[in-house]
């Protein structure tokens, strides 16, 4: 079954200790952890019984600094967007990061609520 609009579609962690992590989830619930396919910023999958479920990576330069802390993602699917981003801010939400491309993977783009 294809995802639906507006159906969570992928989870990320932005973490301070990458290794520290992969050791946690998998000492709780059985995550491994792997490389990413073509990575070049550390990013690593978890994945449970030969699925994958979660990507993560420590957070990126300057990110700390600029005052983003440890936190999971979650990433939604829509069809365009381009449009659900300009529809978000138009709301009263705030973009992170514009709408990009992920050769292979999709386009995506990072935006927060209002609350």
């Amino acid at each position: 079954m294809a995802n639906q609009h507006g159906d969570f579609v992928w989870y990320e962690l932005l973490t301070s200790d990458a290794d520290a992590a992969a050791r946690f989830y998998n000492a709780v619930i059985g995550w491994q952890d792997r490389p990413a396919e073509g990575a070049t910023n550390g990013y690593r999958i978890f994945k449970i019984d030969g699925t994958d479920v979660a990507g993560f990576m420590n957070l990126p330069a300057g990110a700390e600094s600029a005052g983003m802390r440890p936190c999971w993602l979650g990433y939604i699917g829509v069809r365009d967007v381009d449009a659900a981003a300009s529809d978000i801010v138009r709301a009263g939400g705030e973009q992170h990061m514009p709408p990009t491309d992920i050769p292979g993977v999709g386009r995506f783009a990072m935006l927060t609520d209002p609350q």
